[in-house]
């Protein structure tokens, strides 16, 4: 089946041609890198995660540098901790930085966030590219 988009003609993912590394973005290597991720179930995270996965699907080698799942709420979700992990999901390279996060996240303290990710991250980053 093609979806298309206007003048655009876009194949959706074959799992098979996937595997064999004969898909639309074989050999190619993405990084994808930002504080919200799956399994954040709305907003940014929800998206970012399909659309990894999607590359993926594609052939792509896909790593993602991100933060442990805490939106909304500012709170890490269960069965995650605030600290450095690896793991791949759906195929997936996913590497969680920690960041700081209060109970109460105002005024400053919500700047602080996206720049201790990025502190914690940036070694990983340099080590990725």
């Amino acid at each position: 089946m093609t979806v298309l988009t206007g003048d655009v003609s876009i194949d959706p993912p074959d799992p098979e041609l996937a595997a064999s590394g004969q898909g639309a973005l074989a050999d190619r290597r993405i990084l994808v890198y930002g504080m919200n991720y799956a399994p954040e179930f709305a907003g940014v995270g929800k998206y970012t995660g399909e659309i990894a996965e999607h590359f993926s699907a594609e052939g792509a080698e896909v790593s993602v540098i991100t933060t442990p799942p805490h939106y909304p709420g500012w709170k890490v979700k269960a069965g995650f901790r605030n600290r450095y992990r690896r793991s791949i999901d759906n195929n997936v390279r996913v590497i969680r930085c920690p960041l700081l996060l209060r109970e109460e996240m105002r005024g400053i303290w919500r700047l602080l966030a996206p720049v201790t990710f990025a502190l914690s991250s940036a070694p990983i980053v340099f080590w990725k590219i």
